[in-house]
């Protein structure tokens, strides 16, 4: 199934299909061992099946060590950005979907998705900022400075929420980390296109 859809899933959602797969193949292997007639089938079948599971148990188990050694360290370096920068509550910070949580809840700052950013808000907010993950940000998702990105679909503008915020003429970082890069921002970044409206609409 993942070999099928691979050349259209996106590939940082694709973790996902593993997530619900399970019940449906769970589900496919008792008919396959209910109506099987030839016995080496079916034990081929279950032995795949175990040795998938304990390599999925395996990584996953893994993953668990390494994600709470880096969430030790991230906590860390958001806690050194707090006491740093002194936040206000009516300050805004923009940045990639999934990230913005912490403003909210770290900072007790608004936060918003570069989706959802209007000019308007320069003049609402006491400061806006953009906040962007180091580590684990998919670094070609800073364009060029020739590139021009516009969200037309859904789908799009999904894509480009869970993308680092890209500025252009690149701004010196008023905090930098090992996990993060904090900038200030006065009036929208050149590289950034609007509707009349004000709303954002994607890069130059």
């Amino acid at each position: 199934c993942y070999l099928i859809v691979s050349p259209f899933a996106d590939t940082d959602v694709a973790p996902r299909l593993f997530l619900f797969i399970t019940i449906p193949v769970i589900v496919i292997l008792g008919f396959h061992l209910k109506y099987q007639k030839r016995k080496w089938l079916s034990v081929a079948a279950v032995c795949i099946l175990a040795l998938s599971s304990l390599v999925m148990a395996f990584g996953e188990v893994m993953g668990i060590v390494m994600r709470n050694e880096n969430q030790r360290a991230t906590y860390q370096q958001i806690i050194a950005l707090k006491q740093k920068q002194k936040f206000s509550p009516n300050d805004l910070i923009i940045t990639k979907y999934g990230v913005n949580p912490i403003c909210n809840w770290f900072f007790d700052t608004k936060s918003s998705l570069i989706t959802s950013f209007n000019k308007n808000d320069l003049e609402k907010y006491d400061k806006v900022y953009v906040l962007n993950p180091i580590e684990g940000s998919i670094i070609s998702d800073v364009q060029d400075d020739n590139s021009e990105i516009r969200y037309k679909s859904d789908a799009e503008k999904y894509r480009l929420m869970r993308r680092n915020i890209s500025i252009r003429p690149h701004l010196e970082p008023v905090f930098r980390s090992r996990h993060f890069e904090l900038f200030e921002i006065g009036s929208p970044p050149p590289n950034w296109k609007f509707y009349d409206s004000g709303n954002w609409i994607g890069y130059n």
